[in-house]
């Protein structure tokens, strides 16, 4: 079988009616193709008898007339041809044409149980025709050719089979990504190449009644996405587990029902979020106040629904003027300094003379600017090590201890500032060992003196002890003390 062949069905893979492999209609076929080369051989045989009747008897009928002389040379050269068979040769070329064509049968029994007529073109009539011309041979007594021709379709027959396991493989894998590709004819029409090559395959079983649903799965998932574009998700759901229940093993269905499941409280949550601020900027207090409230149904701890709804409280009572107020208020509350100080500005940019508005944006930038250098503390403390900034640290720390209220972020962040500041100031006993001869001294300590063993108490910081001893030169070491 030519590359060419091989290519070509390799890439046209069209499914067509399955064969019934191993049917009486095949082995028929073949009984009745070598009764017919054998009736061909009776004729031909009576043929031969007649035409040397012709040639011995027709010259004695001739008047006299002398036939042609016929040089002996040329008459052995026409005769010429193989050399006949020894016993054992025609025996040894018996023996391996009926071992090849005991083969060739059980070849060719399992190459129609693999569907061969669909997939096998040209090279399955050319493995046909070169059987039956090793049929054709071996009742002719040409054992020679008969055993070239069967050699010859079983090496075509075994390059069929490896063929039909390729395509078997390509079958199922394209089949596979034409269900993934959510198309259901092409999947079938692979799957049932794969199925007329191997009836019992596990994948091509599966894959062909996924196919037949997915139809049926792919409307139910328009129809899911449609509904769910028009934001009903509880119509939605319903329909991404009815198209689950068809075919579990779709992955799209699966996605999308974890991803609706997930986001329905969230849509939810959000919808009502939305109205009530909705409801708020129109001024529709009452309205706002109804849609907070389901807000904070479904999220209780929700510091935006609260907060939405503190407002819509607040508008019902105060109205539309003291709604900047209300919403800078309520940021401050929830300790939003940057929010809180542009719904001042954007106050102060509508009226400059507004009170609340001009003590409330001192206010909160001032909370902003102590807030800015305590995290930059808490986010580097070894800051703390120098004694400059630990200064800064506790000066900073009076203040924000004079706030009143105070938040439930301050507080938090007052404690760690404590325990950092705890920790730089607190000393820790460090281990010093030296030689009894070499006089130490640690900068921002002071001189300890000569030892072979002593003990100092140090706060966490960077230190740097020199020894000093005459006749040699100075030793530094530079070392960090950490807290803990």
């Amino acid at each position: 079988m030519s590359q060419d062949d091989k290519s070509l069905f390799e890439e046209t893979i069209r499914p067509i009616e399955r064969p019934r492999p191993g049917g009486a209609g095949t082995d028929s076929t073949a009984r009745s193709s070598r009764q017919r080369n054998f009736w061909l051989l009776a004729a031909a045989t009576l043929l031969a008898f007649l035409l040397v009747g012709v040639f011995v008897f027709l010259p004695g009928a001739n008047d006299g007339a002398q036939p042609d002389v016929v040089p002996e040379t040329a008459t052995q050269a026409a005769f010429e041809g193989p050399p006949p068979l020894s016993s054992q040769e025609r025996a040894e070329l018996d023996a391996q044409s009926q071992r090849d064509l005991a083969g060739l049968l059980t070849q060719q029994d399992r190459l129609l149980s693999q569907g061969v007529e669909q997939w096998g073109g040209d090279a399955w009539q050319q493995y046909q025709d070169t059987s039956r011309n090793g049929d054709d041979a071996y009742l002719a007594d040409d054992l020679r050719g008969a055993a070239a021709a069967y050699e010859q379709a079983l090496a075509i027959g075994n390059e069929l089979l490896v063929l039909s396991e390729r395509l078997l493989e390509s079958a199922i894998e394209a089949g596979q990504a034409a269900l993934a590709a959510a198309a259901p004819d092409e999947a079938l029409a692979q799957f049932e190449i794969a199925l007329a090559i191997d009836a019992d395959n596990i994948a091509a079983r599966t894959g062909t009644q996924r196919a037949e649903r997915l139809p049926a799965v792919l409307e139910l998932m328009r129809q899911a996405n449609g509904l769910e574009s028009d934001g009903d998700l509880p119509g939605a759901l319903g329909l991404y587990r009815e198209a689950l229940a068809i075919d579990p093993l779709w992955t799209p269905a699966r996605q999308a029902l974890a991803a609706a499941e997930g986001d329905l409280e969230a849509y939810r949550y959000g919808q009502f979020l939305s109205q009530g601020y909705a409801a708020l900027s129109a001024s529709r207090f009452a309205e706002a106040v109804d849609h907070f409230t389901k807000a904070k149904a479904l999220r209780p701890n929700s510091s935006e629904a609260a907060d939405g709804l503190f407002q819509a409280e607040e508008g019902l009572r105060l109205g539309q003027i003291a709604l900047a107020r209300v919403r800078a208020l309520a940021f401050e509350r929830r300790e939003l300094w940057l929010e809180a100080i542009a719904q001042y500005e954007a106050a102060l940019e509508t009226d400059a003379t507004l009170e609340y508005a001009i003590e409330g944006l001192a206010r909160s930038r001032a909370r902003r600017d102590l807030e800015v250098k305590i995290l930059n503390l808490l986010e580097n403390p070894r800051l703390l090590f120098e004694d400059a900034v630990l200064n800064d640290a506790q000066g900073l720390r009076a203040e924000a201890a004079r706030i009143d209220p105070r938040g439930a972020q301050l507080a938090q962040q007052l404690a760690d500032l404590d325990r950092l500041i705890a920790a730089a100031t607190a000393p820790l006993p460090v281990q010093f060992v030296s030689d009894g001869l070499t006089n130490v001294t640690v900068y921002r300590v002071g001189t300890i003196g000569t030892f072979m063993a002593t003990q100092i108490e140090l706060r966490p910081g960077n230190y740097t002890a020199v020894g000093s001893r005459n006749g040699y030169r100075d030793v530094r070491k530079s070392f960090t003390v950490l807290p803990g």
